[in-house]
């Protein structure tokens, strides 16, 4: 190529560098046996036949060249140098771009969905070491090197291969180690042990051929094996979240022919598998082995095309009768033998068969169906179909992390961006809708990534493999997740790395409450992404490790499990039978080296702080799990499901007014006659003040239009300043059914790492988001304006807050974290605190700091009061919360002051705030002086009836 290009430009039209480099690549293909059949797979022609069929120019050749051996600085590239980390960061750069035709020609645009949708998002090494520690080393321990050749691990979702990898170094040191120890005879090199951890105890399956092939070759070249084909058997291309067992083929099949072909080749699976299970893990693969895996293969063939055409049929969901009718008879054996129909042996003439298999086929070959009893010989045991037996020893990996029903937004947002911005939802539908009837090539992409999205929901929730993982709205991590708990040895380990909705969510509630419950639960880390492990992925995210068994330990006797109760929050990191090893809002790994961040949890200590769900808190340190636990028992739940009866101290029930999205239709820019209110959004309100915001509309902004415009204290301190609102809605009595002219609403979206997490107010009669959920006084109770003045302080308290910050993962305060939220039982206001009372201490407070405004003179009357609006004065308001915080410190039971102190500095913008403003945290201040008069007044019960009467 050099001599065709000495220097000069390369020829536009000419194809001789493109004729040199096909050549070349077909004799690699072909006639280099020293290759090996990774590196003449790689080079083979049939894995891309649109390259025999095009010719790049001479130019277009040079200049890919200059960019593969030269970097942007003229440096060249050795490429023998190049580790798993950049082969890695190579195919997460590959999956950011799609291919796109543009005015006839054919380029690379970004595309972040792709990546998203192969999640490329590459795993730090750090991280795979940390899972490697937890889940890998307790396997290893006392066992011999020939114990360790016989340990077999999975990553069913490898992506490039690198836990593979660490796992190749962690498994190698390993038998070094036990080897040198025991003076073994079969370990002479380390490139010895490479290729026979590689030949015996790594598996991989990724739906992505380029991943697995990238795999395959880091896996090849870091073991230094000259010819890793039998790497071929251990890391497969495939889906592997759907598949089927040997058994289905069992049941399904009752044609007496086709069970009998079945029988037999299970047979001479049987018999294949056989050899491979026993052949030695400490010897290098040989001719035998080649024969017995070539043997399984002639098995397996049939069995794999009947396997997927059982699971395709399922995937396709309900059929019309007739065609259910045609594959019953298929299985029966109407038109021959099932099996022979299946792979072709015995043609088929019937057209609505033909149609139905070319369907299924169709299925087969975009899900790749993966059937592991099949692809994992000796894994386990080899009998009639029965998978119980046997397994994995262990699962590891990072699986996708992404929800299963198809994101509209994001989807045209890279595909036809027109309708990505449109206003709201309603208008968006309305653009799609005209693609449809144009029938263009968007909307039927979009059809069919749909219809993609459904069936694997469909499929997920349907077919039995994922009971405790598959509700609510998927995400394929839990399924992942739950897939590994089957794929593992009763007493194997899963070892996975995933959002840490895992341990918090509804969703996962039930998966995560039965593994720490049953003693299960092993490691627990949560971590806060930063954008330091995945800079691209958001900051605000948070994932852990999490490490689980699959069968129960035994349970510790009664003075056992009392001794964990009582040292459940040490600073020991040892394992301890029933307990975990956990740690929460890591910012790197180092953190777990501080004995206060990582700390044993029991099962009783997630059943505790979360009654409902058996959920995992968010305990930053033992201080906080301390002050935590004690609180939950020394108060009730807003609402405890944990027992035969829904139990409730608060007369209350939650309500959500108008989707955003799915009632955009509803809304309007202005009113349109009688009964048209003001739609409310989360960014106009905080604690205590109904008006804290504008809605400022920014049409740039595709994702976030409505922008916020804090009202400056000049604006409210007139009492006629409303916000100014983007929607207006026709409220009805089905909308607002209750008898009051204001409601209590609180901000679901919110952050621990913000001011403050909980955030509630007092609504006057208005159209609400349901990003502002409500909570309803019951209508049969009198003085609700008394009743809603305790909730509202209870909420806005900054004790309150404190546990909010210990329950809350994400971004949302949704109902079953609020539920499991302590709060001050009604009964309790009735103290008395020198000539009065807390509950009137608190309604004469709420009161001043709500009512601000005419619009709100409605509660303000329920409450009594017929005098106009308080005039708004910030220290004034700043004064009036500190002296709540102090009360309901002490309902809380916390009089501790180096507790409170400690407490209120975990809100450090306000705490910066106050400093900036008054060169001291004035809130602590006025806490604490305010809680050093009720204690000097006395408390006590009342004498009287209940003080909210008073």
């Amino acid at each position: 190529m050099a001599e065709t290009w000495p220097g000069g430009p390369a020829p536009r039209e000419q194809h001789n560098n493109w004729t040199i480099i096909a050549a070349l690549f077909r004799d690699m293909a072909h006639r280099q046996p020293q290759l090996g059949r990774l590196g003449q797979h790689i080079f083979s022609a049939e894995r891309m036949p649109l390259l025999d069929a095009v010719a790049c120019s001479d130019e277009t050749v040079a200049n890919v060249l200059m960019g593969l051996c030269f970097t942007r600085q003229g440096e060249p590239i050795d490429y023998a140098d190049l580790g798993i980390e950049q082969l890695g960061a190579l195919y997460e750069q590959l999956m950011a771009y799609r291919l796109k035709r543009d005015a006839g020609r054919i380029t690379m645009a970004s595309n972040r969905l792709s990546r998203k949708a192969a999640s490329c998002y590459y795993t730090p090494g750090v991280l795979v070491d940390l899972i490697l520690q937890e889940t890998i080393a307790p396997l290893m321990q006392g066992r011999s090197a020939r114990q360790l050749l016989n340990l077999k691990i999975c990553d069913p979702a490898m992506g490039t291969g690198n836990f593979l990898l660490g796992l190749l170094d962690y498994l190698s040191d390993a038998v070094l180690a036990a080897s040198a120890s025991n003076r073994s005879s079969f370990v002479d090199t380390d490139q010895t042990v490479r290729n026979l951890v590689l030949q015996h105890c790594i598996y991989g399956v990724d739906k992505d051929p380029m991943a697995v092939d990238l795999a395959r070759m880091a896996l090849m070249l870091h073991g230094n094996s000259p010819d890793a084909g039998h790497l071929d058997h251990h890391l497969h291309c495939g889906n592997s979240l759907f598949g089927c067992w040997i058994g289905d083929a069992v049941e399904t099949i009752g044609d007496a022919d086709g069970f009998t072909t079945l029988q037999t080749l299970l047979q001479s699976r049987r018999r294949a598998a056989a050899a491979i299970a026993t052949m030695d893990a400490t010897t290098l693969p040989g001719p035998a082995g080649t024969q017995h895996w070539r043997a399984l293969g002639k098995a397996n063939g049939p069995l794999e095309a009947v396997l997927s055409a059982i699971h395709a049929e399922h995937w396709l969901g309900p059929a019309p009768a007739g065609d259910r009718d045609i594959v019953h008879d298929l299985w029966r054996g109407r038109w021959g033998n099932p099996v022979h129909v299946l792979t072709g042996v015995v043609p088929v003439t019937e057209q609505r068969l033909v149609r139905i298999l070319n369907r299924m086929n169709a299925v087969i070959a975009e899900e790749r169906f993966f059937h592991w009893q099949l692809a994992c010989p000796g894994v386990w045991l080899e009998g009639d179909g029965e998978h119980h037996g046997g397994g994995f020893d262990a699962v590891i990996g990072n699986p996708p992390w992404d929800r299963v029903k198809l994101q509209q937004v994001e989807w045209f947002a890279q595909n036809c961006p027109d309708v990505a911005w449109a206003p709201h939802g309603a208008a968006r539908r309305r653009r799609i809708a005209q693609l449809q009837r144009l029938q263009a090539p968007q909307a039927v992409a979009y059809a069919r990534a749909a219809a993609q999205a459904t069936a694997t929901a469909r499929v997920a929730k349907s077919c039995g493999d994922y009971p405790l993982l598959s509700g609510g709205d998927l995400n394929l991590y839990a399924l992942f997740v739950e897939r590994a708990m089957a794929l593992v040895k009763p007493h194997g380990l899963v070892g996975m790395l995933t959002p840490s909705g895992l341990a918090s969510g509804k969703t996962g509630a039930r998966f995560f409450r039965r593994v720490a419950q049953e003693g299960r639960l092993k490691v627990l880390y949560d971590f806060e992404n930063r954008k330091t492990f995945f800079p691209d992925v958001h900051g605000s995210l948070r994932f852990c490790v999490f490490v689980a068994r699959k069968s129960p330990q035994e349970s510790p006797q009664n003075g056992d499990r009392r001794r964990l109760c009582r040292d459940a929050l040490s600073a020991s990191s040892s394992p301890v039978a029933g307990a975990a090893r956990c740690a929460f809002r890591l910012g790197s790994i180092a953190e777990l080296k501080d004995p206060e961040r990582r700390f044993l949890l029991h099962a009783e200590d997630f059943a505790r702080v979360n009654p409902n769900t058996g959920t995992a808190p968010l305990f930053r340190s033992r201080r906080d799990a301390w002050i935590t636990t004690g609180i939950y028992q020394r108060l009730p739940v807003l609402v405890n499901r944990s027992g035969g009866t829904v139990r409730r101290p608060w007369p209350v029930t939650y309500r959500r007014m108008f989707d955003m999205s799915s009632d955009s239709h509803l809304f309007r820019s202005a009113p349109e006659g009688d009964g048209w209110l003001p739609l409310y959004e989360g960014k106009m309100m905080q604690a205590f003040d109904h008006r804290a915001a504008d809605i400022v509309v920014n049409k740039s902004n595709m994702f976030r239009p409505a922008q916020q415009r804090l009202l400056q204290s000049s604006e409210k301190a007139s009492p006629e300043r409303r916000p100014r609102w983007r929607h207006y809605v026709k409220v009805d009595a089905k909308h607002w059914s209750w008898p009051d002219s204001w409601v209590i609403a609180f901000k679901d979206v919110t952050s621990t790492t913000n001011m403050r997490t909980m955030i509630a107010a007092i609504l006057p009669r208005a159209a609400v988001s349901h990003k502002l959920p409500l909570l309803l006084l019951n209508s049969n109770i009198s003085r609700r304006a008394s009743w809603a003045c305790l909730i509202l302080a209870n909420l806005n308290s900054v004790v309150f807050d404190f546990v909010v910050r210990q329950k809350l993962y994400g971004t949302s305060l949704t109902l079953h974290v609020l539920e499991q939220l302590p709060v001050v039982p009604p009964g309790r206001f009735n103290i008395r605190i020198g000539s009065t009372s807390a509950a009137t201490i608190v309604r004469a407070a709420v009161l001043e700091l709500t009512y601000t405004a005419w619009d709100l003179r409605a509660f303000a009357r329920d409450l009594g009061h017929r005098g106009s609006p308080f005039v708004w004065n910030p220290q004034r308001r700043l004064h009036l919360r500190a002296r709540l915080d102090a009360l309901f410190f002490l309902l809380y039971g916390i009089t501790d002051e180096e507790e409170i102190r400690y407490i209120y500095s975990t809100f450090p913008i306000m705490q910066r705030q106050e400093l900036a403003l008054y060169g001291h945290h004035r809130s602590v201040k006025v806490c604490l002086k305010a809680l050093g008069t009720l204690q000097r007044l006395g408390h006590g019960p009342l004498s009287q009836a209940s003080a909210l009467g008073a």
